[in-house]
């Protein structure tokens, strides 16, 4: 069977995905999964679990959570990733020497590789930008790890360097800013952030490295 960009990048979140139980647990919910560092973002972390279930990768199950003296909510329940009969360390190391030896065996599958991690740096600086942002007293809206100009930057620049151009961006916003809202485009940030990329570049200015802030720990996925 060949084996698809979409299906490669499958093998890895499964791998991710398993990584979040510990060895006595067979089911989390959604939320346990997401609150403990899936992914880089709640959007993007929802979006590949979404994906898991509707191809029937994973097992999910939808559980009401209340009681006769308040309403009733439900909470979609996942299955750890793992072939029947098989422990959850075997399957993600089937998975892992599988992923390995596709890249081995096809240049192909090395840029499959690397789009995917562009893809999760962006999300990365999605979670850099939210969290500044908010410390700046501003929302950020429509925010998109697609966005070609972030994915533009992330290939010119180290992703450190990608979080000081952000952060120039945000200070920049909020001195701008004149929404009651306190809105601000997402697009917009990224913009002036590879505006102030061109004009370091054409200054022969070195683009400093910005850590992420001690709180942010990186993403099962990421890592």
């Amino acid at each position: 069977m060949q084996v698809r960009q979409i299906d490669f990048c499958e093998m890895i979140v499964q791998i991710a995905l398993a990584a979040c139980f510990r060895p006595d647990e067979e089911y989390l919910s959604l939320e346990q999964v997401l609150m403990r560092g899936f992914a880089p973002t709640e959007s993007y972390g929802r979006r590949w679990i979404a994906n898991l279930i509707s191809k029937r990768i994973i097992e999910s199950k939808l559980t009401e959570i209340g009681s006769s003296a308040t309403k009733f909510s439900s909470s979609l329940i996942v299955k750890a990733p793992a072939s029947t009969g098989e422990s959850r360390e075997r399957y993600c190391l089937k998975l892992s020497k599988r992923v390995a030896n596709l890249i081995e065996s096809d240049f192909e599958f090395l840029l499959f590789l690397k789009d995917f991690s562009l893809e999760i740096a962006a999300c990365e600086c999605i979670e850099y930008t939210t969290f500044y942002a908010e410390k700046s007293r501003l929302v950020v809206v429509g925010a998109s790890h697609m966005n070609s100009r972030l994915r533009l930057l992330l290939l010119e620049c180290k992703q450190k360097q990608v979080f000081m151009l952000l952060w120039r961006a945000i200070k920049f916003a909020e001195r701008e800013c004149e929404n009651i809202k306190r809105e601000v485009e997402f697009g917009s940030l990224i913009e002036n952030a590879l505006s102030c990329y061109v004009k370091y570049k054409k200054m022969n200015i070195e683009i400093e490295n910005y850590q992420k802030p001690r709180c942010m720990q990186s993403s099962i996925l990421a890592n």
